[in-house]
């Protein structure tokens, strides 16, 4: 059914690309970072655009398949107007991997793009995220991350019941009250893997990456059918800028929450790895 849907819709973007075809001056991006938030794509974003064959969108996170949709084809093309076919083209935007619609879209829009995704251990990317969020002034500076977890509990169904029965819907308490809910990744992955062959998506470990940055940097150019380059790679950006302590107990439980989702996904993508 799902591929049934998929076909449809990609007959209709093919006959609207042949009517605006002149317009385009772009191309889809070869290919994308999902995500996940908080899990180092902002790092892996600059070490990949060191390389001699990959050439960098307009920006950084595009934002296209989750906020900017309705913008078109043609607005999403331009960001990657690069002149020299032989340089491949990227993006990265965090949200994707997490939001409900993103793997349909890029599906329908650009089927051939690879795909790559970060994952961090959920524990700690729960916890950055949080800090990062205050950081931004998305939480009042005394909310604590107990008040954001029970908030979260209460809200999460009910936006993305939301945002299904109306995809032009934009939820804040989605995005933000969100930092358990991100780091369900299997449930997040099984919707790429329904619309995508496992061949077209590479999973990396935000552990594994910082700890043996150029040996999966390798990995990576292998999977994008480059040569490995020793790219500058020291620097981790994007990192927490503020310092808040959480109490042993909270970790705890959220550690406790995420052991049978943890599980489900090691075991969807058949790894040794465990956090």
């Amino acid at each position: 059914m799902i591929q049934f849907i998929v076909r449809k819709y990609q007959h209709s973007v093919n006959l609207y690309y042949s009517k605006i075809k002149k317009k385009i001056e772009g191309k889809n991006p070869d290919f994308i970072i999902l995500g996940t938030q908080k899990g180092g794509t902002t790092s892996l974003y600059n070490y990949l655009s060191n390389h001699s064959k990959i050439c960098v969108g307009s920006r950084r996170e595009i934002h296209f398949f989750d906020r900017n949709y309705e913008k078109g084809i043609n607005w999403y093309k331009n960001n990657f107007n690069n002149k020299n076919k032989d340089l491949l083209t990227f993006e990265c935007s965090p949200d994707y991997i997490h939001h409900p619609f993103v793997a349909e879209r890029i599906k329908i829009i650009s089927p051939k793009s690879k795909l790559i995704v970060l994952l961090r251990n959920p524990v700690e990317r729960a916890i950055s995220n949080y800090k990062h969020n205050i950081y931004l002034g998305k939480y009042s500076p005394n909310t604590s991350i107990e008040e954001v977890i029970e908030k979260e509990m209460k809200f999460i169904n009910y936006e993305k019941e939301k945002m299904i029965n109306n995809k032009n819907y934009y939820s804040r308490r989605f995005k933000y009250f969100s930092i358990l809910d991100r780091g369900i990744y299997h449930k997040q992955l099984k919707k790429y893997f329904d619309y995508f062959d496992k061949k077209q998506i590479h999973i990396l470990f935000s552990e594994k990456l910082f700890s043996n940055t150029r040996k999966e940097l390798n990995k990576v150019f292998r999977f994008l059918s480059l040569n490995s380059e020793s790219v500058p790679c020291s620097t981790i950006y994007n990192k927490s800028k503020i310092d808040i302590k959480i109490k042993q107990k909270t970790k705890e439980t959220i550690e406790e929450f995420f052991l049978k989702h943890n599980e489900k996904l090691y075991k969807m993508i058949n790894t040794k790895f465990r956090w």
